[in-house]
């Protein structure tokens, strides 16, 4: 799995992982193992599903029972079941994305990230203006220990605008071609909320933080079509599941995302739980005209709250603090200039 996406829960050695999606057809009884409830008793010894869906919980001889033909009993030779693991916050929505770009997880250095994107250029062969993405590498573990600029971009390609997001979203690098289609250039002004770095000259060096990396970014990389996106969003679901991890946020939720979630939970389409957090500052209209949504899932999908950026990323390095971070010279990036008590 690309090192960019952040999971809450531990695969140890010796535990069995077994989900249900929701294709799953059929009985399975599942035996002879620790099944763990999460809620009281604790344990139980065979579980029950029908379908994709828990049915019963019991002992053994109970569920054994109820055997028959057409029932596949499934013997956990004393491994353990347990409950899927719920994401603590990832972005479902912006890592299937990220699945049709370059993977920069693997880089360790500048030209590491030349090579991956010159070989993906090669090997796709984009039609002449398409916008190139790359996404997973992270400055901390690069052997330069900063983030590359437009000149290191530059080597990769100067004929296809190229933009590649941090491991943590919050800010990214573009490179010349990239700058002429967003239209940055010396006399552009800075965000609000974001960075535009710029050279001793005053010329942007291709280093977008938070609302500028964010805004021009999304503005110049069109989404894939729906039914492209949903295939991206099967693809990303499976590897959730192949983690044991089967309730997933959406944790950044806007017009696009909820779309494409809403679109696949109207069909049944989710092989995953999905949790959206609407946008407030540009999205909160989604809340407002879905209020069935709001804490309460139709086909796997639901609203759980709202999101708000007060400042960085810790992974960044630009969380708001008062005091300097001990790592870093930096006091953050904060997005509001004034907060109401």
């Amino acid at each position: 799995m690309k090192k960019n996406i952040l999971f809450c829960g531990l695969v140890l050695a010796a535990v069995c992982l077994c989900g249900c999606k929701n294709s799953d057809t059929g009985v399975s009884i599942y035996y002879n193992g620790d099944i763990l409830t999460m809620s009281e008793p604790l344990y139980a010894e065979a579980v029950r599903v029908e379908n994709g869906v828990i049915t019963s919980v019991g002992t053994s001889a109970e569920l054994l029972k109820t055997k028959n033909k057409n029932v596949r009993l499934v013997d956990l030779k004393g491994k353990t079941l347990m409950p899927g693991f719920i994401d603590a916050h990832s972005h479902l929505i912006q890592f299937a994305q990220s699945l049709s770009s370059v993977d920069l997880s693997s880089a360790k250095n500048f030209d590491d990230i030349v090579q991956l994107i010159k070989k993906y250029i090669d090997e796709i062969k984009p039609e002449p203006g398409t916008v190139i993405t790359g996404s997973g590498y992270d400055h901390n573990f690069l052997d330069e220990k900063k983030h590359p600029d437009k000149t290191v971009l530059d080597k990769a390609s100067t004929d296809y605008p190229i933009i590649i997001a941090h491991a943590s979203g919050h800010m990214g690098v573009v490179n010349s071609k990239a700058l002429e289609l967003m239209g940055i250039n010396k006399d552009t002004p800075d965000v609000e909320g974001g960075i535009i770095a710029r050279d001793d000259t005053g010329n942007p060096t291709g280093y977008l933080e938070e609302k500028a990396f964010m805004n021009y970014s999304m503005a110049a990389v069109k989404p894939p079509a729906m039914d492209e996106m949903i295939k991206l969003v099967d693809k990303a679901s499976d590897i959730y599941l192949s983690y044991g991890t089967t309730t997933v946020q959406e944790a950044l939720m806007g017009d696009m995302e909820f779309g494409v979630l809403n679109t696949m939970a109207g069909q049944n389409r989710l092989k995953v739980d999905v949790i959206g957090f609407v946008d407030l500052k540009n999205a909160k209209h989604i809340a407002d005209e879905n209020k069935n949504l709001i804490g309460s899932y139709t086909n796997r999908f639901k609203i759980g709250g709202y999101k708000i950026f007060l400042d960085g990323s810790p992974r960044g390095k630009r969380p708001g603090l008062q005091n300097l971070m001990k790592t870093a010279a930096i006091t953050g990036a904060i997005q509001f200039t004034r907060m109401k008590k």
